[in-house]
């Protein structure tokens, strides 16, 4: 299984997008696990119920909740992960439901970042789908 630490091999800031609540706790389940905490020292299970659907992961190991700036620099607000490719900007999108279930291109890009699942179904960005 990957582990949060190993997202610190892109550059620039990072954000893992979680829209629904079994993500959600699956996410903070994995940071507590591996470590991670809030800047002040608080664990991430404390602040569980404020979550947001995108986060910032810190490569000291601490996590940050994602104000307005930091939405837009995501995306739209018709739709919150919605981006276009731009490294100028340095920062990398994370679908953490691709991220855990092994997906090679888990860093989204753009819209065109749909899942094409068994049988040519198309899923959206943030489904958790085993791959067989």
């Amino acid at each position: 299984m990957r582990r949060i630490s190993d997202l610190f091999k892109h550059e620039g800031h990072i954000y893992v997008y979680c829209p629904s609540k079994p993500l959600k706790a699956m996410f903070i389940r994995d940071l507590d696990a591996q470590g991670f905490a809030f800047g002040d020292g608080v664990r991430v299970t404390e602040r569980a119920q404020d979550f947001g659907d995108i986060m910032a992961v810190n490569r000291d190991y601490t996590i940050c909740f994602c104000g307005y700036a930091s939405h837009v620099r995501c995306g739209s607000l018709r739709n919150s992960v919605y981006v276009r490719e731009d490294h100028s900007r340095n920062c990398t999108r994370v679908d953490y439901a691709r991220f855990v279930s092994g997906e090679e291109e888990y860093v989204i890009k753009g819209p065109q970042d749909s899942v094409t699942g068994k049988e040519g179904q198309k899923l959206p960005l943030g489904v958790y789908y085993i791959w067989d």
